[in-house]
């Protein structure tokens, strides 16, 4: 990994197969600009696959039993597109955070196309505040999942938000997401036991 599109830049980090990476938006004269533990940096695109690798039954982010889907390290295009400045998007959240991938959904899908972290005078910041965030503005917060609603949980060390893009008959749902199985990237879940607890379920769903 280097520190800028190409080889004459040094060299910041040490990528292994099967290693996941976050994109931070398009590539540039065939390098990819990339998160990987905690670093920023580039690697030539042809290295990159947005396959999903064998994943070690020991992980300790996923499981067979509560987590399937795709794992990714490519986004939605106008999304990875969105110009960042100083690590913040457009819309005050930080780049490659499930806060600012979320909020890019919200504004997109929703009646709330201008949403933002501070938004009608009430700041939501991270995801565990986004529920009594919503609350108090009179957006509905239930434990009922919609398809185009916000998953939001408040457990971990600044909770999490989600998107729900399907609603199974089980009660399980499907999510696209951001800084959950990829370090500062996109990744999908599909069939989730939201009511499970812990890191893999959610505390309830926010209807923008």
């Amino acid at each position: 990994m280097r520190s800028g599109a190409g080889t004459a830049f040094r060299t910041v980090g040490q990528l292994s197969q099967g290693d996941y990476v976050g994109t931070r938006g398009a590539a540039v004269g065939g390098w990819t600009p990339v998160s990987f533990q905690g670093k920023a940096g580039w690697v030539k695109s042809s290295l990159l696959s947005t396959s999903k690798p064998k994943v070690s039954a020991s992980s300790s982010r996923t499981n067979a039993s509560s987590v399937s889907g795709t794992v990714t390290s490519t986004t939605p295009r106008s999304y990875s597109s969105v110009p960042s400045s100083g690590g913040v998007d457009p819309w005050g959240f930080y780049w490659g955070q499930c806060v600012s991938y979320v909020a890019w959904q919200v504004r997109s899908n929703t009646g709330h196309s201008n949403f933002q972290n501070m938004y009608r005078g009430v700041h939501f910041g991270n995801a565990e505040n986004w529920g009594s965030a919503a609350r108090s503005l009179g957006i509905t917060v239930n434990s009922t999942p919609t398809v185009g609603s916000v998953a939001w949980r408040t457990s971990g060390s600044a909770g999490h938000v989600a998107y729900v893009t399907a609603v199974h008959s089980n009660g399980t749902i499907d999510v696209s997401e951001y800084n959950y199985l990829v370090t500062s990237g996109f990744d999908t879940r599909s069939n989730v036991n939201w009511q499970s607890g812990g890191s893999s379920g959610f505390d309830g769903f926010i209807h923008f």
